[in-house]
């Protein structure tokens, strides 16, 4: 069974510099930078839904990391970006049931935790995507969308599989280190925890330019879902509801 999506916004990440890039003056006269995509601090701003139908206990198997497994679920490809098979089409949710606001408003954009940290989108999104980028993400259409009444809504929503990962961390310039699990056999990347008032995330150019829309590797803050300037500027042309874009510095 699928948890309830949680309407408000994610935790706050203060991460980067004070000022949301998007606020400031003359955006056209600033260099391009990429940007922490996250749900916006306004609640009204963020999808509230429930998913039904499905069997999220479905596993079939699935090679990750060039290796054979036997319990790859939904959620591990969405947790590892792994582009989700027809074996596993049986285990999607076949229902939406989304609560609009207390305007009749129903955004864009709504937080799936119960997804591996990934978004459901509406239809708008995606064909914004798809003219883009098409190769970077794998959209899922959930077969059913109706509001809380139970009447049918004019438009689709789909789950986002966010496929493209980059291992785009500048670590000399972030105040980053590496950290081991217990039994020594995975590192990865975590904020020092003696600047916790200065913490900076820097990413390198030349491993983000000219994509638009990515997440880290597992090594390295895999949840963290990064966009484009552009994608950024197409989103606002398009009128698409609110988000949270921090932007980062990149060398």
């Amino acid at each position: 069974m699928w948890c309830e999506a949680q309407p408000a916004a994610v935790t706050e990440i203060n991460l980067f510099r004070p000022a949301n890039y998007i606020n400031l003056p003359n955006i056209s006269e600033v260099e391009p930078l990429p940007y922490i995509m996250s749900s916006s601090v306004e609640v009204s701003q963020n999808l509230n839904f429930t998913l039904e139908g499905g069997d999220p206990s479905l596993e079939v198997p699935l090679a990750i990391d060039g290796k054979r497994t036997l319990n790859a679920d939904l959620i591990t490809c969405f947790r590892r970006s792994i582009l989700v098979p027809p074996q596993l089409y049986r285990a999607l949710p076949q229902k939406i049931v989304v609560t609009p606001t207390k305007h009749g408003f129903i955004p864009d954009f709504g937080f799936a935790a119960m997804l591996g940290s990934s978004f459901v989108v509406s239809e708008r999104f995606v064909s914004l995507m798809n003219e883009i980028d098409p190769s970077s993400q794998q959209f899922l259409r959930i077969s059913e969308a109706v509001d809380d009444t139970g009447a049918a809504l004019d438009s689709n929503f789909y789950l986002m599989n966010v496929l493209l990962r980059l291992e785009a961390v500048d670590i000399a310039n972030s105040t980053v280190e590496w950290k081991s699990t217990a039994d020594g056999e995975v590192r990865y990347l975590e904020f020092r925890p003696s600047a916790p008032k200065d913490r900076r995330l820097v990413l390198l150019e030349r491993v983000v330019a000219g994509h638009s829309l990515w997440r880290g590797p597992r090594h390295q803050f895999p949840r963290i879902h990064f966009c484009s300037e552009r994608l950024k500027e197409a989103m606002r042309a398009a009128g698409l509801s609110e988000l949270r874009l921090q932007y980062v510095a990149v060398n």
